[in-house]
C-alpha cells in the first residue's frame, strides 16, 4: 500500500484479526499488515491484491452490509469512520495524521 492509501477495518470485541480477514470477500486478495489501537477500537490494517477501485468498493459494500466500521485515507469518503477531512490534504499534517493512525506506537 502506498503512502496515500491506507485502509483499516474494526476488530470487534472477542474477534481475532484472522476471523475479520476471513469474513471479507475472498476474491480481492485482502490481507492484513498488522493491527493497531485507535480511538478506543482495535483496527486491522488492510491491503489487497486487486485493483484499488474494485477492492475498496468491495470493502465499502461489505462494511455497509455488515455494520463493520472502516478507516480510509481515500479522499472525502464520508461513509468511513475517518476520511480526508481528518487526514488533511497538506504535508506535513497529512503525513503526521497517517502515521498517528497507521504506524505502531
Amino acid at each position: 500500500m502506498g503512502h496515500w492509501d491506507h485502509q483499516a477495518i474494526e476488530i470487534r470485541e472477542g474477534e481475532a484479526p484472522e476471523s475479520v480477514l476471513q469474513a471479507l470477500p475472498p476474491n480481492h486478495g485482502f490481507h492484513f499488515n498488522g493491527t493497531f489501537f485507535y480511538h478506543s477500537t482495535y483496527w486491522l490494517h488492510l491491503g489487497w491484491d486487486d485493483a484499488n477501485a474494485a477492492a475498496y468498493s468491495a470493502l465499502v459494500v461489505f462494511c455497509q452490509e455488515t455494520g463493520w466500521r472502516w478507516i480510509t485515507s481515500y479522499a472525502r469518503d464520508k461513509r468511513a469512520e475517518l476520511d480526508a477531512d481528518f487526514f488533511g490534504w497538506e504535508y506535513p499534517l497529512r503525513e503526521a495524521r497517517l502515521k498517528e493512525v497507521f504506524e505502531p506506537p
